[in-house]
């Protein structure tokens, strides 16, 4: 009953990009012979980066003594960012034993827009459609848009369509958004500690669509205009009545999104 495939996975709490990944081994009864470097992708899928080759481990690692140990080397050109990388179906000679790595990477941040598909993350579970945190997965329906406002008050931002389909700078802590579902092009309206699905962009007297993105850092909410990136810390506030209230905070359990002045910032805080 041994596993036939083996992977070496890598979970970073920010995107980031690797370039170059070397693998030992203790001896040369287990030279490392295969592995190719995968990155998750935006739809939570595994996607190919690199393929490795066969190197003598005493080529990084200088002081080794054996000459006729190999080791592996993946070096990466495909420039992309993300949380979670590995090196797929790594093998060596014998059993699957490995002594070590050596790994290089660089944190890149990418800005966020509003046409750019997202997941509102936490722990291993992601906002999904028609309900609150499931188990993160590749369904099209835990793919999101924050689509934002030109404006900051009501009055500016709902039956404004223009206010929503013209803006595409990259985000900022503070900006008005709405939570746009990829599948349905519709949005979360959490005027109530329900949130109901609602016509996008939001018509006149939808006070509960609009809400206010906020960066969260060290955890507290950052500076009005901080920029926003993909693999930051978020959480939201919305209207009442018309009016910014953040105490009205959104937060999501298993079966449901809502608003309400019981949340708090901790207990609501997502990843992009």
């Amino acid at each position: 009953n041994r596993p036939t495939t083996f992977n070496i996975e890598f979970r970073f709490c920010q995107a980031a990009s690797i370039s170059d990944i070397k693998i030992g081994t203790p001896h040369q009864g287990h030279n490392v012979n295969h592995g190719k470097l995968q990155y998750m992708s935006s739809t939570g899928s595994w996607v190919d980066a690199s393929n490795g080759a066969s190197v003598t481990q005493q080529s990084f690692w200088t002081r080794w003594s054996h000459a006729s140990t190999t080791g592996w080397r993946i070096q990466n050109r495909v420039a992309y960012s993300s949380t979670r990388w590995r090196v797929h179906d790594y093998r060596t000679l014998g059993n699957q034993y490995i002594s070590g790595f050596d790994m290089t990477y660089q944190r890149i941040q990418i800005p966020l827009i509003p046409t750019t598909p997202i997941k509102l993350s936490r722990g291993a579970t992601s906002v999904s459609w028609g309900a609150g945190l499931q188990p993160t997965s590749s369904a099209n329906t835990q793919l999101w848009n924050l689509r934002t406002c030109s404006g900051i008050t009501a009055a500016e931002c709902l039956g404004k369509t223009s206010a929503w389909t013209g803006t595409t700078s990259a985000m900022r802590s503070g900006d008005v958004v709405a939570w746009v579902g990829v599948t349905s092009g519709r949005v979360y309206d959490c005027a109530s500690t329900t949130c109901t699905q609602q016509t996008f962009p939001p018509p006149a007297g939808h006070w509960g669509t609009p809400f206010r993105i906020i960066k969260v850092v060290n955890g507290r909410a950052a500076s009005s205009g901080t920029p926003i990136v993909l693999g930051d810390h978020i959480y939201f506030y919305g209207m009442k009545s018309n009016s910014w209230d953040p105490s009205h905070i959104i937060n999501c359990d298993s079966s449901r999104c809502g608003g309400s002045t019981s949340n708090s910032i901790s207990s609501s805080t997502f990843v992009l």
